[in-house]
């Protein structure tokens, strides 16, 4: 009966897909200094050509205002390119396709 139990268990552990189980995680720049190179900052991932820019110093809010805290991250000599550690299934972001 124990082994039919943990084969049954099992089985159902692994067909739960693995997406439904995942934590999203959010991450916000204010950690960062005006004009920080961004790289390796974050946990889990490594941005290539990312500075950070923060409001009323190198960011001009009034033309670019944050949506949310002061600093926000920008090209840096060519386009932002982020590496997981991990694989990702769905990455959400607010911007529509151009």
């Amino acid at each position: 009966m124990t082994k039919l139990l943990l084969m049954i268990l099992g089985t159902v552990a692994f067909l739960i897909p693995s997406y439904v189980l995942a934590i999203p995680t959010t991450i916000d720049f204010e950690s960062l200094s005006d004009s920080d190179i961004v790289t390796n900052q974050f946990a889990g991932l490594a941005f290539s050509n990312t500075i950070a820019l923060t409001a009323g110093i190198s960011l001009n809010e009034f033309e670019f205002p944050p949506q949310s805290g002061s600093t926000v991250v920008s090209d840096n000599g060519g386009p932002i390119t982020i590496d997981f550690a991990t694989l990702q299934a769905h990455i959400p972001h607010p911007f529509p396709h151009l």
